[in-house]
């Protein structure tokens, strides 16, 4: 099953229209289990300032890829496969697999 580490941060992008706040998230997965990487359709659920919460879906084909999303508002939180459609390691399952880098 794939192993990903995932990082993320807001980020604040030059306004697309005067008076508009374009705002964003970078996301950074590194599929870190031994073998070629997964392909996966991985969603994603951002948590916004003012709670609401979007979720996209990120074409993941390398073993380390970073991806720019737009959002409507400031990011604060992120949940990686928040429906758990996909079987990959998570942290509540214990300790990372013998052989993971």
């Amino acid at each position: 099953a794939p192993v990903l580490a995932v990082d993320w941060w807001s980020t604040r992008h030059p306004p697309t229209a005067p008076g508009r706040e374009a705002l964003g998230a970078a996301v950074r997965i590194r599929q870190r289990q031994p073998g070629e990487p997964y392909a996966l359709a991985l969603e994603v659920a951002l948590t916004l300032r003012d709670s609401t919460r979007v979720v996209d879906t990120l074409d993941l084909r390398e073993r380390d890829q970073s991806f720019e999303l737009e959002l409507p508002g400031r990011a604060i939180d992120l949940q990686v496969d928040p429906f758990y459609r996909l079987l990959i390691w998570r942290p509540e399952y214990g300790p990372r697999p013998a052989g993971v880098e």
